[in-house]
Parts: structure tokens; C-alpha cells; sequence
């Protein structure tokens, strides 16, 4: 028995390592990413941008905010011009798809939404390339106030 646990247990804890280093990882590479280079890339569904950042992120919003935005900030190891996408889901359907131009190594882009007081429910922001390649997503919720009850 301490024979068996001697050989396993060394090549157990070189899986659980290699597994923690693999999941760690938040570098994404793929041949039919932006640049066909590694990259590395934030979305951020907020309030308001100031100064080109996004204020107030949050992923659950209410019915009365009228607008809300996709900040999202790709950084690639080529400059080459490249075009990804901001579309916007409601409820599994596309709302906006906004193309962007990627111009330089690191780059944000801004797409706004205007939300409308009925389109409560389930909202997703899909980044993908020209090829429909999902390169990121961030979902949130648009939800009704809750009445308040006195007592």
C-alpha cells in the first residue's frame, strides 16, 4: 500500500500543479483573435464613463437608467488594424452589433445602450472578431424597482 501511494501521490500533486497554472492563465490565444496573437481582454458594463473609464460598474441595473455602456479594453502583442464587435443581446435576441476598428496595441472602446423602461430581463455583451469568434462576454440584468412596504 505505501508503495502504490508513494508512486501516485507524486504524479497526483504534478496534475493538481499543472492544473492551477493552466486555470490561472488569463491570457487567451487563438488563431482567429484580434492580431492572430495572444491578447488579453477586460469588459466592464457600467453607469457612466468618465474620462474614458467606466464609473458606477455594476451587473444589475434598473428599468429607469435609460442607458448603459460597454467599456471593454483588448491589449495583443500586434499593432496591426483589426475590427472586433459590441453586440448587444436582449433576451438572447441581437439588439446593436456596433463594429469597432482596433487601431493600436492596447486599445478601449465605448459602446452605449439605450434601455428602455419595459426591456427588463436578461442583457448579454458579446465581443467577437470578424469571424464571430466570442472572444469575451459580460452579462447583467435590468430589473424593476421593488416596491417598498410600509409598515
Amino acid at each position: 500500500m505505501k508503495y502504490i501511494l508513494r508512486l501516485i501521490l507524486p504524479i497526483y500533486i504534478i496534475f493538481l500543479v499543472a492544473s492551477a497554472f493552466s486555470e490561472g492563465k488569463d491570457t487567451k490565444k487563438s488563431d482567429n483573435s484580434p492580431g492572430a496573437g495572444e491578447f488579453r481582454l477586460s469588459i466592464k458594463i457600467s453607469k457612466e464613463i468618465d474620462d474614458r473609464m467606466p464609473v458606477d460598474i455594476d451587473s444589475i441595473f434598473e428599468n429607469a437608467i435609460g442607458r448603459v455602456y460597454c467599456w471593454s479594453m483588448i491589449s495583443r502583442s500586434k499593432s496591426d488594424v483589426d475590427t472586433i464587435y459590441h453586440i448587444w443581446n436582449y433576451e438572447g435576441k441581437e439588439e446593436s452589433r456596433v463594429p469597432i476598428e482596433i487601431t493600436s496595441p492596447t486599445f478601449r472602446a465605448i459602446t452605449p445602450q439605450a434601455i428602455s423602461p419595459d426591456q427588463v430581463g436578461e442583457w448579454t455583451v458579446y465581443i467577437v472578431d470578424k469571424q464571430n469568434n466570442i472572444l469575451g462576454k459580460s452579462k447583467f440584468k435590468i430589473e424593476s424597482p421593488q416596491p417598498e412596504i410600509s409598515t
